[in-house]
C-alpha cells in the first residue's frame, strides 16, 4: 500500500512593507491525508475534499513509494474537485513537488490542464551537457617551426575553421583557405594540427567522477555537446566510446551550427529531446556558458575539477537527504574543533544540532552534576588552567530545547539565573560571582527560556534593552564570544516564532523584520546564511538570497564546510563545526520545502 501527502501553505503576503508596521502571514501546514489508490480515484476525491480548506493557495505533494499510478489517481482528484465546483479550490495556483523523473511528467501535464503553476522544489535536471576540449579533454596549443603560438590560435578561430567545425567544407579545402588567409605553408599547417592532436589528453579523473555521478544519479543522461570537426571526432570515437560515460554525442558538424550561436543549442534540445531548464551545460568557454543560459540552461563554466563535481552534487541531489546522511554518518561524533585543531567536546554545540534536527540520537549530552545548571563543557569543565562553572545560556538552550524535563527543575534553573543578575538587572554568562561576565546574545536565549515559561516579568528591563539593541542596530557589532550578529536574530525570532501570537514581543517582532530583511545576503559566511534563513521562515518572511547560497555551498559529503561558532572571550581562540551549521542549514532547507 502506498500513501499520498498533501500539505498546504497559505502563501504569506508582505503588503504595505515599512519600517513602522510590515503586515505578514504566516505559513500553515495541514496534517497528512492518506488514502489506499488501489480502490476507485473517488477515495482520493473524498478524502482530498473532506480535510483540504477551500482557502488554500499552495501544495506540496509527497508521496511514500509512488508508482505513476498512484500520482495520476492523486493529480486526478486534485483536478475533479477544481473542475466540478467553480468556488472550491479556486485560489489554488502554485503546486511544488520535490521529486523529479517520470513522476514529474505526470504531474506537470495536470497542471497544465487546470491552470496552475508548477513549481519545483528541487529543480529536476535530466541532462548533463559536457564540452569536449577543455573539459573531457585537456589540450595545448604550441608553437612549431615557421608558425607561433598567436599564429594557431587565430587560424583555429578564424571563419574559415569554423565552417569545417559545422561541416559546411571539407578537409582539404578548409586547410587551403588556413593557409592562403595566413600566408603559412601547408607542410607547417599540417604539423601544427598533428602536434595539437598528440597534445590531447583525457581528463581521466573528471571522467571517473562523471562515471560514478552517472551511478549515484541514474536517470541523468549524459550528452557532449562540442565544436568538432567530423574527421577529428572520428580519431577519437573509439576512445571516447571506451570511457562508457556519453549516452550521445552531439557534434557541430553534424548539426552544422557551433556554440555559442543560439541555433546550436537549440538543434542540440531537439536531438535530445529535452527542455533547456532540465540541462545542466559545462564548458570552458564563458561565451559558450553565457549564450546557453540565456535559453534556460544551467550554465556552469569550467575551471576546477572538485568544485564541478561537487556543483553537480548539489544540482542532482536531494540536499535534505544528503545532510541526514551525513549527520547520521557522524552521529555522536559531532564535537566542535578549535581553531588551534583541537577537538572540544562541548555540551552547547550539541544542543543547538537537536534543537535542528529534533534527533537525540546524533548527539551526546553530558550534565554529571545532576543538577538543573548545565556546564558548556561535557567531561571535565576545565580549560587552559581554569575550571569553568556551570552557564546561564547552556542551562537555558537544555531547558528550552529538552522535552523531558520537569517543571520542576526548570523553576530551580530559573531561580539559579536570577541569583547572577547585573547590576543593571541582567542575566550574567557564568552562574558565579567570580565571573561576572555579560553578552547580550546569551541573554537573549536567557530571556527565551523565561517567556516560553511564561516568565516575562521576572527579568524586567530586559525585554527593552534587547529591543534598544535591535533598534539602534547596535547588535551588528557582535558580542563578547559571538562575532557574528546573526546569532543574536536568530535567537530572538525563534522566541517569536514560538510566542507568535503574544502581544507583549509586538515590538521586538517589528524590529526584527527589520533588521532580518535589511541582513538577508549580506555575506557569503553559510553559518551567518543558515541562521539569517531560518530567522525569516521564523518571521514569515522569504530569503532567496541566503537559502540559494546554503543550496550552493553544500559539500560532496553532504554537510557543510566548518565555520566559527563562538570565540573565547579573552583570547582569540575560536570554536567551529560542521555539525551545527550543517543541522541549521538542512533545518532551512527543509522549512523552505514545507
Amino acid at each position: 500500500m502506498s500513501s499520498v501527502c498533501i500539505f498546504y501553505s497559505l502563501d504569506f503576503t508582505l503588503q504595505s512593507f515599512t519600517k513602522l508596521r510590515p503586515v505578514f502571514l504566516t505559513p500553515g501546514i495541514l496534517s497528512n491525508i492518506s488514502y489506499d489508490p488501489e480502490p476507485e480515484a473517488n477515495d482520493c476525491h473524498d478524502a482530498i475534499s473532506r480535510r483540504l480548506p477551500s482557502s488554500v493557495v499552495s501544495l506540496r505533494l509527497a508521496w511514500d513509494r509512488p508508482t505513476v499510478g498512484d500520482v495520476e489517481a492523486g493529480m486526478m482528484a486534485l483536478f475533479r474537485i477544481k473542475e466540478d465546483d467553480g468556488t472550491y479550490l479556486r485560489h489554488l495556483t502554485h503546486i511544488c513537488l520535490d521529486y523529479t523523473g517520470k513522476l514529474v511528467d505526470v504531474v506537470h501535464q495536470t497542471m497544465d490542464a487546470m491552470g496552475i503553476e508548477f513549481v519545483m522544489l528541487h529543480h529536476h535536471y535530466g541532462t548533463l551537457v559536457l564540452d569536449l576540449f577543455g573539459v573531457l579533454v585537456n589540450h595545448t596549443v604550441k608553437g612549431t617551426t615557421g608558425l607561433s603560438r598567436a599564429q594557431i590560435t587565430s587560424a583555429l578561430h578564424c571563419p574559415d575553421w569554423h565552417n569545417y567545425e559545422k561541416g559546411q567544407i571539407s578537409r582539404q579545402e578548409c586547410y587551403e583557405r588556413v593557409c592562403s588567409e595566413f600566408g603559412i605553408s601547408l607542410e607547417d599547417w599540417t604539423k601544427a594540427l598533428d602536434q595539437w592532436r598528440e597534445s590531447l589528453k583525457p581528463n581521466m579523473a573528471l571522467i571517473s567522477a562523471i562515471g560514478e555521478l552517472k551511478r549515484v544519479y541514474p536517470q541523468v543522461k549524459v550528452l557532449c555537446l562540442s565544436n568538432i570537426p567530423e574527421p577529428e571526432l572520428a580519431l577519437l570515437k573509439d576512445e571516447i566510446d571506451d570511457w562508457e560515460i556519453i549516452d550521445e554525442f552531439v557534434a557541430s558538424s553534424k548539426i552544422q551550427q557551433r556554440k555559442p550561436d543560439l541555433a546550436v543549442y537549440n538543434a542540440f534540445l531537439d536531438i535530445a529531446r529535452t527542455s533547456a531548464t532540465s540541462c545542466i551545460l559545462v564548458d570552458d568557454e564563458i561565451e559558450n556558458v553565457v549564450a546557453a543560459q540565456t535559453l534556460g540552461f544551467k550554465g556552469i563554466p569550467f575551471d576546477n575539477m572538485d568544485v564541478l563535481i561537487a556543483t553537480l552534487h548539489n544540482l542532482l541531489g536531494n540536499p535534505i537527504a544528503r545532510a541526514k546522511k551525513f549527520l547520521e554518518n557522524n552521529a555522536k561524533n559531532l564535537s566542535c574543533t578549535l581553531s588551534t585543531g583541537e577537538m572540544h567536546p562541548d555540551n552547547f554545540s550539541q544542543l543547538l544540532i537537536l534543537q535542528n534536527t529534533g534527533d537525540r540520537n546524533l548527539v551526546l549530552l553530558e550534565n554529571k552534576s545532576h543538577s538543573p545548571t548545565w556546564n558548556y563543557f561535557r567531561g571535565s569543565p576545565s580549560f587552559a588552567g581554569f575550571t569553568y562553572p556551570d552557564d546561564s545560556e547552556t542551562t537555558a538552550l537544555a531547558m528550552t530545547t529538552l522535552d523531558d524535563i520537569p517543571m520542576t527543575e526548570k523553576l530551580r534553573a530559573r531561580d539559579e539565573i536570577l541569583i547572577y543578575l547585573n547590576p543593571d538587572g541582567m542575566p550574567t554568562c557564568w552562574l558565579s560571582k567570580s565571573r561576572p561576565r555579560f553578552c547580550h546574545c546569551i541573554c537573549a536565549t536567557v530571556f527565551r527560556f523565561f517567556v516560553v515559561n511564561e516568565w516575562i516579568n521576572r527579568l524586567p528591563g530586559v525585554y527593552e534593552y534587547l529591543c534598544s539593541l535591535l533598534e539602534t542596530r547596535a547588535y551588528v557589532h557582535g558580542s563578547r564570544y559571538y562575532k557574528i550578529p546573526d546569532w543574536f536574530l536568530y535567537t530572538l525570532s525563534d522566541l517569536c516564532a514560538r510566542r507568535a501570537s503574544d502581544p507583549r514581543l509586538q515590538t521586538m517582532r517589528v524590529l526584527l523584520i527589520e533588521c532580518v530583511y535589511e541582513r538577508m545576503g549580506c555575506n557569503t559566511n553559510v553559518l551567518g546564511a543558515a541562521m539569517r534563513a531560518l530567522s525569516a521562515q521564523s518571521l514569515g518572511l522569504q530569503n532567496k538570497r541566503d537559502l540559494e547560497l546554503l543550496l550552493e555551498r553544500q559539500q560532496l559529503d553532504g554537510g557543510w564546510e566548518l565555520a566559527w561558532l563562538y570565540q573565547y572571550g579573552s583570547t582569540s581562540l575560536e570554536i567551529g563545526s560542521r555539525g551545527v551549521v550543517t543541522a541549521m542549514a538542512m533545518n532551512a532547507i527543509q522549512r523552505a520545502c514545507l
